[in-house]
């Protein structure tokens, strides 16, 4: 009956042990958690800021300086005329056409293409992503520039910016 009590003992002992490994294992799981949820947030405050500082800011009126002649005589900046700049439009996005309902090709931008042929950046227009959401694709022909709609070996389209 000894051997049988140790035995029983060392079950449980045994039992015990697996139960508090068992628990380390999810303290660990539930700290690398919370540490990708931390740089999660960290991610999206600094985008978030980066955004901001972009947005475009108003537009100061400029302070009128007068002009001289040779003479001495003042003119007023605003008889004198200064080239203007033209605002273009961004070239418009491709779209695909199925049976005559267009969609939008996701457009990829800060992107960069990896070793491997992958392109690496940040996804907007994606019916599958939230705007703004980091993504790497699948290998696209060697050498994409921007500007151009690339192809996966998957057969997903990208518009890289």
């Amino acid at each position: 009956q000894t051997q049988i009590a140790k035995r029983k003992e060392g079950f449980q002992l045994a039992v015990k042990k697996t139960a508090e490994v068992a628990k380390q294992r999810e303290i660990k799981r539930k700290e690398l958690q919370q540490k990708r949820l931390e740089a999660t947030q960290k991610r999206v405050t600094r985008a978030r800021e980066r955004a901001q500082s972009k947005s475009p800011k108003p537009a100061q009126p400029q302070k009128k300086t007068p002009y001289i002649t040779a003479l001495g005589q003042a003119l007023d900046s605003s008889s004198t005329k200064k080239p203007e700049l033209k605002k273009t439009k961004p070239a418009k996005k491709p779209q695909i056409t199925f049976f005559g309902a267009t969609k939008r090709v996701p457009e990829l931008r800060r992107w960069r293409q990896n070793s491997d042929g992958s392109v690496t950046g940040f996804i907007y227009d994606s019916s599958s992503f939230d705007d703004g959401t980091r993504v790497t694709t699948s290998p696209v022909p060697k050498g994409a520039s921007a500007g151009t709609t690339v192809t996966t070996s998957g057969g997903t389209k990208y518009y890289l910016t």
